[in-house]
Protein backbone atom coordinates (compact mmCIF):
# COMPACT_ATOMS: atom_id res chain seq x y z
CA UNK A 1 0.00 0.00 0.00
CA UNK A 2 2.92 2.37 0.87
CA UNK A 3 4.61 1.49 -2.46
CA UNK A 4 1.53 2.67 -3.93
CA UNK A 5 0.76 5.68 -2.50
CA UNK A 6 4.80 6.41 -3.28
CA UNK A 7 4.57 5.70 -6.81
CA UNK A 8 1.05 7.53 -7.37
CA UNK A 9 2.65 10.36 -4.97
CA UNK A 10 5.77 10.50 -7.85
CA UNK A 11 3.41 10.32 -10.86
CA UNK A 12 1.64 13.23 -9.45
CA UNK A 13 4.53 15.41 -8.80
CA UNK A 14 6.41 15.47 -11.72
CA UNK A 15 4.61 17.59 -13.89
CA UNK A 16 3.98 20.26 -11.15
CA UNK A 17 7.90 19.96 -10.70
CA UNK A 18 8.91 19.98 -14.37
CA UNK A 19 7.17 22.82 -15.36
CA UNK A 20 8.43 24.87 -12.69
CA UNK A 21 10.96 28.02 -13.94
CA UNK A 22 13.63 27.16 -12.51
CA UNK A 23 15.56 30.07 -10.41
CA UNK A 24 19.11 31.71 -11.60
CA UNK A 25 21.83 30.33 -9.76
CA UNK A 26 22.58 34.00 -8.16
CA UNK A 27 18.92 33.87 -6.64
CA UNK A 28 19.89 30.25 -5.46
CA UNK A 29 23.06 31.26 -3.57
CA UNK A 30 20.83 34.87 -2.29
CA UNK A 31 18.67 32.31 -0.68
CA UNK A 32 20.65 30.38 0.83
CA UNK A 33 22.73 32.96 1.89
CA UNK A 34 19.44 34.53 3.35
CA UNK A 35 18.45 30.70 4.89
CA UNK A 36 21.78 30.57 6.42
CA UNK A 37 21.49 33.55 8.04
CA UNK A 38 18.02 32.93 9.17
CA UNK A 39 18.86 29.43 10.44
CA UNK A 40 21.93 30.63 12.58
CA UNK A 41 19.65 33.67 14.60
CA UNK A 42 16.86 31.17 14.23
CA UNK A 43 18.78 28.45 16.32
CA UNK A 44 20.68 31.12 18.27
CA UNK A 45 23.81 30.42 17.72
CA UNK A 46 26.72 32.32 19.55
CA UNK A 47 29.63 33.90 16.91
CA UNK A 48 32.08 31.29 17.76
CA UNK A 49 29.15 28.84 16.45
CA UNK A 50 27.81 30.60 13.62
CA UNK A 51 31.43 30.92 12.71
CA UNK A 52 31.95 27.29 12.89
CA UNK A 53 28.60 25.82 11.74
CA UNK A 54 28.23 28.36 8.24
CA UNK A 55 30.65 27.11 6.32
CA UNK A 56 29.60 23.33 7.25
CA UNK A 57 26.04 24.30 6.86
CA UNK A 58 26.98 26.31 3.34
CA UNK A 59 28.43 22.93 2.09
CA UNK A 60 25.63 20.78 3.49
CA UNK A 61 23.59 22.89 0.98
CA UNK A 62 25.57 22.39 -1.84
CA UNK A 63 26.16 19.01 -1.41
CA UNK A 64 21.48 18.75 -1.21
CA UNK A 65 21.52 21.01 -4.41
CA UNK A 66 23.68 18.57 -6.23
CA UNK A 67 21.28 15.57 -5.02
CA UNK A 68 18.16 17.94 -6.46
CA UNK A 69 19.74 18.42 -9.44
CA UNK A 70 20.15 14.36 -10.13
CA UNK A 71 16.44 14.61 -9.19
CA UNK A 72 15.84 16.99 -11.84
CA UNK A 73 17.28 15.59 -14.26
CA UNK A 74 16.08 11.76 -13.25
CA UNK A 75 12.32 13.85 -13.64
CA UNK A 76 13.34 15.56 -17.07
CA UNK A 77 14.06 12.18 -18.55
CA UNK A 78 10.94 10.46 -17.31
CA UNK A 79 9.07 13.62 -19.30
CA UNK A 80 10.92 12.97 -22.09
CA UNK A 81 9.36 9.37 -22.13
CA UNK A 82 5.79 10.75 -21.58
CA UNK A 83 3.25 7.56 -21.56
CA UNK A 84 5.35 5.47 -23.48
CA UNK A 85 7.15 4.05 -20.27
CA UNK A 86 7.57 0.25 -20.26
CA UNK A 87 6.58 -1.79 -17.33
CA UNK A 88 10.77 -2.45 -16.79
CA UNK A 89 11.44 1.16 -17.57
CA UNK A 90 8.74 2.38 -15.02
CA UNK A 91 10.41 -0.75 -12.28
CA UNK A 92 13.55 0.82 -13.04
CA UNK A 93 12.63 4.49 -12.36
CA UNK A 94 11.10 3.76 -9.30
CA UNK A 95 14.09 1.54 -7.95
CA UNK A 96 16.51 4.94 -9.46
CA UNK A 97 13.98 7.62 -7.32
CA UNK A 98 13.98 5.32 -3.99
CA UNK A 99 18.05 5.33 -4.78
CA UNK A 100 18.25 8.98 -5.11
CA UNK A 101 15.72 9.36 -1.86
CA UNK A 102 18.36 6.95 0.31
CA UNK A 103 21.07 9.38 -1.02
CA UNK A 104 19.12 11.96 0.66
CA UNK A 105 18.93 10.25 3.39
CA UNK A 106 22.50 9.29 3.90
CA UNK A 107 23.78 13.25 3.39
CA UNK A 108 21.17 14.37 6.12
CA UNK A 109 21.93 11.54 8.60
CA UNK A 110 26.24 12.19 8.14
CA UNK A 111 26.28 16.09 8.54
CA UNK A 112 23.63 15.75 12.01
CA UNK A 113 25.38 12.66 13.12
CA UNK A 114 28.85 13.57 12.16
CA UNK A 115 29.38 17.04 10.74
CA UNK A 116 27.08 19.72 12.97
CA UNK A 117 27.60 18.17 15.78
CA UNK A 118 31.49 19.58 15.58
CA UNK A 119 30.45 23.31 15.48
CA UNK A 120 27.24 23.35 17.68
CA UNK A 121 25.58 20.88 20.52
CA UNK A 122 22.71 18.89 19.69
CA UNK A 123 20.89 20.88 21.92
CA UNK A 124 20.76 23.45 19.13
CA UNK A 125 20.92 21.16 15.95
CA UNK A 126 17.79 20.04 17.10
CA UNK A 127 16.02 22.99 15.93
CA UNK A 128 17.42 23.30 12.81
CA UNK A 129 14.91 21.37 10.88
CA UNK A 130 12.11 23.42 12.45
CA UNK A 131 14.27 26.69 11.26
CA UNK A 132 14.64 25.51 7.94
CA UNK A 133 10.44 24.66 7.38
CA UNK A 134 9.70 28.32 8.91
CA UNK A 135 12.39 29.91 6.53
CA UNK A 136 10.72 27.48 3.36
CA UNK A 137 7.20 28.78 4.62
CA UNK A 138 8.14 33.03 5.08
CA UNK A 139 10.31 32.56 1.30
CA UNK A 140 6.89 31.04 0.52
CA UNK A 141 4.87 33.36 1.77
CA UNK A 142 7.39 36.28 -0.04
CA UNK A 143 6.96 34.65 -3.13
CA UNK A 144 2.97 34.18 -3.09
CA UNK A 145 3.04 37.97 -2.38
CA UNK A 146 5.39 38.73 -4.75
CA UNK A 147 3.15 37.19 -7.78
CA UNK A 148 0.32 38.83 -5.99
CA UNK A 149 1.40 42.58 -6.69
CA UNK A 150 2.30 41.40 -10.59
Amino acid sequence: MRTLILITAIALSIPLLVNAQPPSEEKIKEIEERRTEFVIKFMQLTPQEAQKFKPLYKQYLQDLRKIRQKRKEFRQSLKKKGNNITEGEAKQAIEQWLKLEEEKQALIRKYYTTIFPQAIPHSKLIMLPIAERKFKKELLKEIKATKEHH
